[in-house]
C-alpha cells in the first residue's frame, strides 16, 4: 500500500524482502532467496489512515487529487483486460457518448449502463473478451468494463483493489476529471441496489494495496496482465 486519494500510508515495514516501486501508486515486497526448510514466514506491517470521498460536484476548489500521478498513465491499452479497439465497447461507447452533454455525464452513463445490462456471476477477473461473452462478473470484471469504456474515449481510468479487515476483498473503478481530480464510483454497488447512487462516493471501509492492472519484472522474474495484489496475497 502506498499513500494515494483515499487513504494515508505510514510506517511500512517488512521482516524481509524489499519493497520495489511498480508504479507510482503500487508496491510489491520482492523476497530473493532460499527457503529455510520448508516453509517461510513473511510479513508487513503498516498505518493506515482511510479518506472518504464524497465529490461535490458543485464545488470545484476541492480537487481529489493527492499523488500526482500524471493521469494519462492510465489510458493503456494491453489488448486483454484493456482493449479500447473491442467492437463492443466501441459500439457502446459511441451510443452512450453521442447522448451525453459532457465527460461527467458520460461517465455517468457508463457507469449505469454497465450496472443494469450486466449480471452478477461468480469468479472474478476475467479477460474483456469474456466478461462480454459470460454476460458479467464480479466486482473486478464490472470495473473492467467501465475502465474499457472511459479509456475509449480518452479519459483516464484504473482499477482500485482493496482488502476489508474481514478479509474479504472488492474492486471498484474511478476516473480523472480535470475539475475534481479523481471521481469514484461502483457499478457492482448499482448492480446490486439499482435505486442507490454509488457515483462520486468512496465511504473508506477498504484498504487499498493495489491501484491499476500492473505488470511486473524484477530479477528475471516477471508478471503481466494480472491485479498483482488480491486476495491471496494476505494469506
Amino acid at each position: 500500500p502506498v499513500t494515494n486519494e483515499y487513504q494515508e500510508i505510514s510506517e511500512l515495514q517488512a521482516n524481509c524482502g524489499r519493497f520495489v516501486d511498480i508504479n507510482q501508486a503500487s508496491k510489491v515486497l520482492f523476497h530473493e532467496g532460499l527457503f529455510n526448510g520448508k516453509t517461510m514466514e513473511i510479513f508487513e506491517s503498516f498505518k493506515c489512515k482511510p479518506t472518504k470521498i464524497k465529490i461535490d460536484f458543485t464545488d470545484k476548489s476541492q480537487k481529489n487529487e493527492v499523488t500526482g500521478i500524471d493521469p494519462h498513465k492510465y489510458l493503456g491499452s494491453d489488448g486483454t483486460y484493456i482493449d479500447v479497439n473491442n467492437s463492443t465497447i466501441q459500439k457502446i461507447g459511441d451510443e452512450l457518448w453521442s447522448s451525453s452533454d459532457d465527460v461527467l455525464d458520460y461517465a455517468r452513463r457508463c457507469y449505469e449502463y454497465v450496472a443494469s445490462h450486466y449480471k452478477y456471476i461468480n469468479g472474478s477477473w476475467r479477460t474483456l473478451k469474456n466478461i462480454i461473452h459470460d454476460g458479467g462478473g464480479e466486482c473486478g470484471d464490472f470495473t473492467t468494463l467501465f475502465v474499457n469504456l472511459m479509456r475509449y474515449k480518452g479519459i483516464p481510468a484504473r482499477h482500485n483493489i482493496g482488502i476489508a479487515i474481514n478479509g474479504g476483498y472488492h474492486v471498484w473503478p474511478d476516473f480523472y476529471d480535470e475539475d475534481y481530480g479523481w471521481i469514484p464510483l461502483d457499478p457492482t454497488y448499482k448492480n446490486a441496489n439499482p435505486g442507490g447512487d454509488f457515483f462520486g462516493r468512496y465511504d473508506g471501509e477498504l484498504i487499498i494495496v493495489s491501484q491499476g492492472l500492473t505488470s511486473f519484472t524484477e530479477s528475471n522474474f516477471e508478471m503481466t496482465n494480472i491485479p498483482l495484489q488480491t486476495f491471496a496475497y494476505w494469506y
